[in-house]
């Protein structure tokens, strides 16, 4: 394998692992399963479109995670030290022997985010499946991502239920006076939209988000 050979099967390994991991081990899940559920209150028809919602989702992950990845970034730069100094003229085994040690240092931050937002409930369960479960790595992120979603299902509970009020009061209005399903559709979204506006919707939504990571 040439020099760079192990550099070339890092950055690959990177590419390929990368958002798969930024997605379960990060805010991302959550942020991306609550602005789901508004963009389906809004308007099931997707009056926002998915790629607005998707962009917005990383934005606000990136922001939250914005003290986790600073603190990732001087082990990080030192593992990228000892690979230069010779881990990537020794192909893709040698770059494993190098970075091994000091991956740890990398992880150690992000393993401590998903710590401190793991519900312990969550933790004890997984514990009773077997011994010594929710200690590696990969365990700990699968109880991370239970607790993760779990969170993101309530709080999107609280995001549609306005939405749903709407709906109800929007139907009985014009249930009263001889409006159509068809009509309620129309009347009802813009009624969503403004209640949402009127309330500061995006505001709230995402200093809610934001605050349950401080």
């Amino acid at each position: 394998m040439s020099d760079g050979g192990g550099f070339v099967s890092l950055f690959w390994l990177l590419l390929i692992l990368g958002p798969v991991l930024f997605a379960v081990t990060t805010c991302f899940a959550k942020v991306t399963l609550v602005l789901s559920a508004l963009r389906l209150g809004i308007s099931p028809r997707g009056l926002i479109p998915w790629s607005i919602v998707a962009s917005l989702s990383l934005l606000v992950s990136l922001v939250i995670m914005t003290p986790t990845m600073e603190a990732m970034w001087p082990p990080l730069q030192a593992v990228w030290a000892a690979l230069a100094e010779g881990g990537g003229a020794r192909g893709a085994t040698g770059v494993w022997e190098v970075a091994r040690p000091l991956a740890s240092g990398v992880a150690a931050p992000l393993v401590e985010f998903m710590v401190r937002h793991t519900d312990p409930e969550v933790v004890t369960a997984l514990r009773g499946v077997g011994d010594g479960l929710v200690q590696g790595p990969g365990a700990i992120a699968l109880a991370f991502l239970i607790s993760e979603l779990t969170s993101g299902l309530a709080l999107g509970v609280m995001v549609l239920v306005p939405f749903v009020a709407v709906d109800l009061v929007v139907s009985q209005v014009l249930g009263f006076v001889g409006g159509g399903e068809q009509l309620s559709v129309h009347v009802a979204l813009p009624a969503k939209v403004a209640v949402f506006l009127a309330a500061g919707g995006w505001t709230q939504l995402i200093t809610s988000l934001w605050g349950g990571y401080v």
